[in-house]
């Protein structure tokens, strides 16, 4: 059955019990929406675990693994490891909630979001968490994107020739990508971009809304490249160029 607000308070509460019985754990953060509230009833909980050593990550992760699979034995389960004092485990328990619980190193703990709420800690956090708004130059991002663009242009334009559909969409994905950094830097926002595009953007769901056909695939590739350079100053030629390429390759 799935999960009730309830619930995941019941989980919140029996998780930080249990996690405070870890000795290695000198610091305990929620981050993620849980951090002001939860957004709706469908939020998981993301918590982040501080130790102080190396070594301390893996033995933190196996135990809080064991803690888990011992109460909520049905659970699926996967371990990432991103860095030797990084590792997040994320967990999908029975009742289908979620639980992303990251166990860092104090010296790797640095602010990635603007939100988050110590839990309790036995080390000096807080001047770690301060989240470093990116200074955005957008004209350095146009270049960046365009010296990449006409790679994808090229290999969506071949494939959808080919009728490699299923490749060129993968081509296409990374243009809407770049369309989606784009906005959301212009509106100021620096993470979470799929959570945010569409506030910002109330348009761009059009970006998938396409036939799988020759025909169709063409259009939607001039589609998403106007879709682009209509949002860029001072690329006029650069757009020209490549939507007769398109224009070429379709014909």
């Amino acid at each position: 059955m799935m999960f009730k607000i309830e619930d995941r308070s019941e989980v919140y509460k029996w998780l930080i019990f249990e996690i405070k019985k870890i000795e290695k754990v000198q610091g305990l953060i929620q981050v993620g929406s849980g951090s002001t509230g939860y957004k709706d009833q469908y939020s998981d909980i993301d918590l982040l675990l501080v130790v102080e050593e190396q070594e301390h990550v893996q033995e933190v992760m196996h135990q809080l693994t064991r803690i888990i699979l011992i109460e909520y034995p049905e659970s699926m389960f996967k371990i990432y490891h991103h860095h030797d004092e990084v590792k997040v485990g994320c967990f999908f328990l029975d009742n289908y909630l979620e639980l992303d619980l990251g166990v860092w190193t104090y010296q790797m703990l640095h602010g990635t979001k603007p939100h988050y709420r110590i839990i309790y800690s036995n080390l000096p956090l807080e001047e770690k968490l301060i989240f470093s708004q990116k200074t955005i130059d957008l004209e350095k991002i146009y270049k960046e994107h365009f010296s990449k663009l006409w790679q994808f242009v090229n290999d969506g334009s071949i494939s959808i020739k080919r009728l490699q559909y299923t490749k060129a969409n993968k081509a296409i994905q990374v243009i809407r990508d770049m369309c989606q950094e784009v906005i959301c830097l212009q509106h100021d926002i620096t993470f979470d971009y799929d959570k945010k595009i569409d506030q910002v953007d109330e348009t761009f769901y059009t970006l998938y809304q396409y036939e799988m056909n020759q025909k169709a695939m063409f259009e939607h590739l001039k589609y998403v490249l106007n879709y682009y350079f209509n949002r860029i100053p001072g690329y006029e030629k650069e757009k020209l160029f490549l939507i007769k390429y398109v224009n070429e390759m379709s014909s």
